[in-house]
């Protein structure tokens, strides 16, 4: 099955911050996709990338955490980059109006479509908003 270009993945900035903070100087995203993805992802002449043999599920698990890792690594250790004050200034505004007269939980958080759009432009899909949240603005 066709994914994407390998180049559309390079426009991604989450995709440029994990390149940034896991690939070795000089290595290019393609380059390490042939060598280390062999076989779970193909690049054909053309730059498009295909699903191979699928990853068990330990292998995912490994992969995603490296990814998450490599995420929270590439913040700022003392301070919070634009989109994550662009997020924390969207759920401290919704929890200050919420008007449910209960706790706003997560899942009241993540359903909200500004906290939404705002989340998938900060941080890779396999960053769960639990993970953020806990991480970078205390439980």
């Amino acid at each position: 099955k066709k994914l994407s270009f390998v180049d559309n993945l390079k426009n991604s900035s989450w995709v440029v911050k994990a390149c940034d903070a896991l690939l070795p100087t000089g290595v290019h995203l393609q380059d390490w996709i042939r060598n280390r993805l062999s076989g779970k992802l193909e690049i054909d002449d053309q730059g498009m990338l295909s699903r191979g043999e699928q990853w068990d599920g330990e292998e995912k698990k490994r992969m995603y955490q490296e990814a998450t890792d490599a995420f929270f690594q590439s913040l700022p250790e003392d301070d919070f980059n634009d989109n994550e004050l662009a997020l924390r200034s969207l759920i401290l505004d919704f929890m200050s109006t919420s008007t449910t007269g209960k706790d706003v939980t997560l899942s009241d958080l993540a359903a909200d479509p500004l906290i939404h759009a705002a989340r998938v432009e900060l941080m890779p899909e396999c960053v769960t908003f639990s993970s953020w949240v806990e991480a970078r603005l205390g439980s």
